[in-house]
């Protein structure tokens, strides 16, 4: 069976309790009735690894750099129990709750997952801390009889999730559901299509917020999962504070209107951006600022140009082996190489160059050398500068 939209958002909310022992007691209350929960201490030393009966509490690490990991509970499996949970299973997620996830989920390095393709390096490592629980949970999936799991997850918890489907998915004769909820890209094209086509693209479910910046981010070349079927975008309204759109809460009660229906869901979806919006955007010569709503257009219009210089010249946009610094360097390069090229193609990264430098307060003449350097600079500081705004609102969980 699938998860209903209410009852998959309410989990990736609640899931955050989960994380000491004072909150640990209500979340069991809540689901003790559909998951074989159990009273169990989150510490380790206390409780080898953190199991709740038959249930597992996954202790992963995050943070992106060495002196500020934090070792703690990142989520639990279980197994489902009565009329409507027998024989299925959950692995439900937390997010950035902390400034060790945010730090995790803004280290955009790479690493090649086990079932192949580049993912974030941040959600990699924090995935490979809990895998040995997460094997120690899957081995008994086939002996209980368990015929369906339920990823779940909220903003880290979604990237989390999504890597946990596509192991699942890959090692486990069963079908896996994934729910995510404000997620940011997991990793590059290839991981994120074979990971849609082992899973399925019908049994992904994304939400988001269309003003809500985490999935915005890590840029490109970072790609969500599925396609429009799976996809469920949510408008926002401008007059509230953006940052809001993040909260699990806020999502909890955004798709509370959905009737516990997908599809009533699906039908308030937000339109994509349209060629005509882009290429409109590009040719302006208006002010603009880095805010949620000109990051979203700017994403879509970096890809859209990005397509078009390789293209042209006739290379990929990405190389098996890149790394965090050398993604930023290739990008420099390809926009460096595309404003030499023809007129038309030379003319869309202008004016991508042009609007760029407004955002991040850089003035750009018509005598203005565009160099590789000047390039590669604006590139790390918009980076630096969109890092800093999805930060804010991260760490108002």
């Amino acid at each position: 069976m699938t998860l209903t939209p209410d009852y998959a958002a309410a989990l990736a909310n609640n899931i955050y309790s989960v994380k000491n022992e004072a909150t640990q007691k209500g979340f069991i209350f809540k689901y003790k009735k559909d998951m074989e929960l159990g009273e169990a201490s989150t510490n380790p030393k206390k409780s080898a690894g953190g199991k709740l009966a038959s249930s597992v509490a996954l202790t992963g690490t995050t943070g992106g750099i060495i002196f500020l990991k934090s070792t703690h509970v990142m989520g639990i499996t279980a197994y489902g129990q009565g009329p409507q949970f027998e024989k299925e299973a959950f692995v439900a997620l937390k997010g950035t709750a902390s400034g060790f996830d945010a730090l995790t989920d803004l280290n955009a390095g790479l690493k090649r997952a086990s079932t192949g393709g580049l993912v974030h390096q941040g959600f990699f490592d924090t995935f490979q801390s809990f895998l040995p629980q997460l094997k120690e949970f899957a081995a008994n999936l086939t002996e209980r009889g368990v015929h369906t799991v339920h990823c779940v997850g909220h903003s880290l918890g979604g990237a989390l999730a999504s890597l946990v489907a596509d192991w699942l998915s890959s090692n486990i004769k069963v079908q896996v559901n994934l729910y995510t909820f404000g997620g940011p890209r997991p990793g590059l094209s290839l991981f994120s299509d074979a990971c849609s086509n082992r899973v399925g693209s019908k049994n992904i479910y994304r939400v988001y917020h269309n003003l809500d910046p985490v999935p915005m981010v890590p840029t490109w070349p970072f790609v969500h999962m599925t396609d429009d079927r799976g996809d469920y975008r949510l408008a926002c309204n401008m007059a509230q504070n953006p940052a809001k759109y993040h909260s699990c809460a806020t999502y909890v009660e955004s798709v509370g209107k959905s009737d516990g229906n997908w599809s009533i869901l699906k039908s308030y979806n937000e339109p994509k951006l349209l060629e005509s919006t882009i290429t409109g955007w590009l040719k302006s010569d208006g002010p603009v600022s880095l805010t949620l709503n000109t990051l979203k257009v700017f994403n879509a219009a970096l890809l859209w140009v990005l397509k078009k210089v390789a293209n042209v010249l006739f290379i990929g946009l990405v190389g098996a082996g890149t790394t965090t610094f050398t993604l930023l360097d290739r990008m420099a390069y390809l926009m460096h190489q595309g404003h030499a090229i023809g007129k038309k193609v030379g003319y869309w990264v202008g004016r991508l160059l042009k609007r760029m430098a407004k955002m991040i307060g850089v003035t750009i003449t018509k005598t203005t050398n565009m160099t590789l350097s000047l390039i590669r600079s604006m590139f790390f500081r918009m980076f630096h500068m969109i890092s800093d705004l999805t930060r804010r609102a991260s760490m108002l969980l």
